[in-house]
C-alpha cells in the first residue's frame, strides 16, 4: 500500500487563510509595484564602472560589482568590497549586507514608495562613491 499524506485540518485552514490574505491585501500587486521601483532605481547603476550586472525579480534587486567591467572580473564571495559597502550603508542608517561582490536589496513588501526611493538613493550614492574610490 503506497504511503499517503493524511490531511490535517489545522494545516489546511492555515494555508487557505494565507492564500485569502494574499488576495485580500493585493500582496502580489504590491510586489509587482516594488519590482518596478527596484528596476527603475537600480538599472541606472549599470553605467557605473564597478557595476557588472543588475538583476531584479519580484522584491529582490541584485547589483553585481566587478573590478574590471569589460572582463567582468570580481573578487567573489571573499571580495573586500562587501564589508566596505556594508559599513557605508550602516553609516547612513541602512542595513544591507553584501555577500562578497554581490549586493542584494530585499526590502519588506510593506515598504512605502518614499522609503523605497530613500533606500535606492542610498545605494546609488554609496556605489557612486565606491566607483570614484576604485578609480584611484
Amino acid at each position: 500500500m503506497p504511503w499517503r499524506l493524511k490531511p490535517r485540518r489545522g494545516l489546511n485552514d492555515a494555508g487557505i487563510a494565507s492564500l485569502d490574505l494574499l488576495r485580500e491585501t493585493d500582496a502580489l500587486g504590491r510586489v509587482a509595484a516594488l519590482e518596478r521601483r527596484l528596476r527603475a532605481g537600480l538599472e541606472p547603476l549599470r553605467g557605473l564602472p564597478i557595476v557588472g550586472d543588475v538583476r531584479v525579480l519580484g522584491g529582490v534587486g541584485v547589483v553585481e560589482l566587478v573590478a574590471d567591467k569589460l572582463a567582468k572580473t570580481a573578487g567573489g564571495y571573499l571580495d573586500q568590497v562587501g564589508p566596505r559597502l556594508a559599513a557605508a550603508f550602516l553609516e547612513r542608517g541602512l542595513l544591507l549586507r553584501p555577500l562578497g561582490n554581490v549586493l542584494y536589496v530585499m526590502p519588506p513588501y510593506v515598504i512605502s514608495e518614499a522609503e523605497t526611493a530613500w533606500v535606492l538613493e542610498q545605494v546609488s550614492d554609496v556605489l557612486e562613491t565606491e566607483s570614484v574610490s576604485a578609480r584611484r
